[in-house]
C-alpha cells in the first residue's frame, strides 16, 4: 500500500504521519518494523545512511525478506528530491521485473508493506518539480493534502489545546494570537505551550490579555511599554511609535486596553511608593509577576499619582468616544497625552 501526504500545513502533516505510525504499531505490536528515510538529508535518519544516494536502502527496506512475518512501514520524507529513482523503485516488483501496470506494482498489492511518502509543499510546487512522479502517485497512492489552516481552523486548534489544559482565554486575545501566528501552526503551538506552562507555574485557570501581551512576542506589541513610556517622557518619539503601531496594523482598542492597564498598574505602584512602602512590600501587595513589577516600579517613579490618574481617565474617555464613533484612532496620542 502506498500513501502520499503533501501540503503546506507541515504541522498537520507531521501529526498525521505520527498518528499513522502509532496506529500500525498498536495494531501489529509484535510484527511492526519501521524504516525511515529523508531523501533531502541522508544523515537525518540512521537508516537513510545506508545507500541513500542510489536508494538501495529504500529498495532493501521494500524487498527485504524476514524469517518472521512482519509488517513493514517505510516512511520517506521529501520523496521528490529523488523522484526518478524512487519512481523506478516503486514500479519494480519484488523480483526486480517491471510491473505490468504503470504504477505501484507489488507494493500496492502487498498488505504487509506500507510505503508512506510525505513532503511539506503544495501540489503546484511538487508538480513543477516532477509532474510525471506526481501523476504516478495521484493514480496509485492514497493521497491526502494538508492545506494551510484558515483563521477559523487555527482558532479552533488553539481553543482545543487550551481547553484540554483547563484554560480559558478571552476571545479577542485568542483571535489576536492566531492572527499573529497566521497559518504557521508550529509557531502557534509553541506560543500555546508557553502560555500553558505559565498558567501551571502561576496556578491560573484563565489567561488575560495582559498575560498574553507579556508572554507572546507580538510583532506590533513588542514596544507597547516603550509607547506608554515615550508618551509621558519623549513626545517626539511617542508620535513615531504610535504611527508605527498603526502602520503595522495595530488594533486601536487593544492599544487603549494596554494603555489603561499599564497606567492603572503604574498608578497602584506609585501610590504605594508615596505611602513609603519598600520595594519588597509593594511587590507582595500588588501580587505582580516579579519581572512585570520591576518594569512598573521603574516607570512609576518618573510620574506623579496625579499625572497617572488624569491619563487613566483620558484613556477611558477616549475609548468611549472611539466606540461611539466620536474619535479617530490616529488621534489617540494627541487626545490622551497632549
Amino acid at each position: 500500500m502506498i500513501i502520499f501526504l503533501y501540503g503546506q500545513n507541515s504541522y498537520g502533516l507531521i501529526q498525521y504521519v505520527n498518528q499513522l505510525i502509532s496506529r500500525y504499531q498498536k495494531k501489529y505490536p509484535d510484527s511492526f518494523n519501521l524504516h525511515r528515510f529523508d531523501l533531502e538529508d541522508p544523515e537525518a535518519e540512521p537508516s537513510a545512511r545506508y545507500g541513500a544516494g542510489d536508494l538501495s536502502g529504500v529498495r532493501n527496506a521494500i524487498k527485504g525478506n524476514s524469517f518472521f512475518k512482519e509488517v513493514k512501514f517505510i516512511v520517506i520524507k521529501n520523496p521528490f528530491a529523488k523522484a526518478p529513482l524512487l519512481e523506478k523503485t516503486i514500479k519494480e516488483n519484488p523480483e526486480g521485473k517491471p510491473s505490468a501496470s504503470y504504477g505501484a506494482g507489488a507494493i500496492a498489492k502487498e498488505k504487509d508493506t506500507v510505503l508512506l511518502l510525505y513532503q511539506s509543499e503544495s501540489g503546484e510546487e511538487l508538480k513543477n518539480k516532477n509532474q510525471r512522479f506526481f501523476s504516478l502517485l495521484a493514480k496509485e497512492a492514497q493521497i491526502k493534502e494538508f492545506k494551510p489552516p484558515t483563521a477559523q481552523a487555527a482558532n479552533k486548534f488553539a481553543s482545543n489545546e487550551l481547553a484540554e489544559n483547563g484554560l480559558s482565554v478571552p476571545r479577542r486575545a485568542l483571535a489576536k494570537l492566531t492572527k499573529e501566528s497566521g497559518p504557521d501552526l508550529w509557531r502557534l503551538k509553541n506560543e500555546l505551550d508557553k502560555i500553558i506552562s505559565f498558567a501551571r507555574e502561576e496556578k491560573k485557570k484563565s489567561i488575560t490579555e495582559e498575560d498574553m501581551a507579556k508572554l507572546v512576542s507580538f510583532k506590533i506589541d513588542r514596544n507597547i511599554f516603550d509607547i506608554v513610556d515615550a508618551a509621558f517622557s519623549n513626545q517626539s518619539k511617542a508620535v513615531i511609535l504610535f504611527e508605527n503601531y498603526f502602520s503595522a496594523g495595530g488594533d486601536p482598542l487593544y492599544l487603549l486596553s494596554m494603555l489603561a492597564f499599564q497606567t492603572k498598574n503604574m498608578l497602584i505602584v506609585r501610590e504605594l511608593i508615596d505611602k513609603k512602602y519598600q520595594y519588597a512590600q509593594i511587590l507582595k501587595k500588588t501580587g505582580m509577576h516579579p519581572f512585570f513589577f520591576k518594569k512598573n516600579y521603574e516607570a512609576a517613579q518618573k510620574y506623579s499619582s496625579e499625572d497617572l490618574k488624569k491619563t487613566f481617565q483620558r484613556v477611558a474617555d477616549f475609548e468611549i468616544a472611539f466606540k461611539t464613533g466620536q474619535a479617530e484612532p490616529k488621534n489617540i496620542f494627541f487626545k490622551i497625552f497632549l
